[in-house]
């Protein structure tokens, strides 16, 4: 039997009950509900409550000042990388369409290889962080 909180304060419980609904929400608009996205969500949900579990009984802090810092400066940098990415990609929108006829591209490919671009650069500079010393 669990005894106390298992979500380590107000604020990550808050973000796994919305991001559980978020997740249900997302797979109940795109595609027709199933058991078995029902169980992928379970056992999503089963792995985060593992691991938060996990490391309260390590007695390591799961964000410790150290971590906090790389991870914010790793994410301001990628927040930056994405505006800039996204700059260029609407200059060469309006600059390739007004001087260069160039054909609009698909909005879709364009999200997505701005959200790709944000979250890749993110995880490179947050694992280039964490390898360098302080």
């Amino acid at each position: 039997m669990i005894h106390g909180n298992i979500f380590g304060d107000r604020t990550t419980a808050i973000a796994i009950v919305v991001g559980i609904l978020g997740i249900g929400l997302i797979s109940a608009y795109t595609t027709k509900p199933t058991l078995k996205s029902a169980m992928k969500q379970e056992k999503a949900i089963n792995l985060l409550v593992w691991k938060l579990l996990k490391d309260r009984k390590s007695g390591f802090p799961s964000a410790d000042e150290r971590t906090q810092r790389i991870t914010g400066k790793a994410a301001i940098c990628a927040l930056l990388i994405g505006n800039y990415f996204t700059l260029a990609i609407m200059l060469m929108l309006i600059f390739g369409r007004e001087l260069y006829d160039l054909q609009n591209v698909d909005a879709g490919y364009l999200l997505i290889s701005t959200l790709l671009v944000s979250s890749l650069s993110f995880m490179v500079l947050s694992w280039v962080f964490s390898r360098k010393g302080d």
